[in-house]
């Protein structure tokens, strides 16, 4: 997890992972008290190149924090020709980047 906090702070200005995690943590633990199966509470994980390598850790930590499901998405990136220093270097995470889309990959963090 703390490689995964290492890169909050470059990709979202001002992210402060603890403070989601605790947030998610207390609606996982209200949700439970309550056996309710709302909210659907979904774990979102952007890949970019410098953090890439931190999928099965984002993996982790959805399961870790009891998240429904977690989601990988892509950056938009709009300059093909000269590319981008977030661009994957994963080809299959590459590719949907170069097919100009972002792309949604669902899973439960069972899986």
């Amino acid at each position: 997890m703390a490689r995964v906090r290492t890169h909050i702070s470059s990709i979202r200005v001002g992210g402060q992972l603890e403070k989601v995690l605790e947030g998610t943590r207390n609606m996982v633990h209200w949700k439970k008290k309550r056996k309710s199966k709302t909210p659907h509470l979904i774990f979102q994980f952007l890949v970019v190149a410098p953090n890439e390598h931190q999928i099965e850790d984002a993996r982790r930590l959805a399961k870790e924090v009891g998240a429904d499901e977690i989601q990988f998405k892509t950056a938009q990136i709009y300059d093909f020709v000269n590319g981008s220093d977030l661009m994957p270097k994963n080809e299959k995470i590459l590719e949907v980047c170069t097919a100009r889309k972002r792309e949604v990959q669902t899973e439960k963090p069972d899986a």
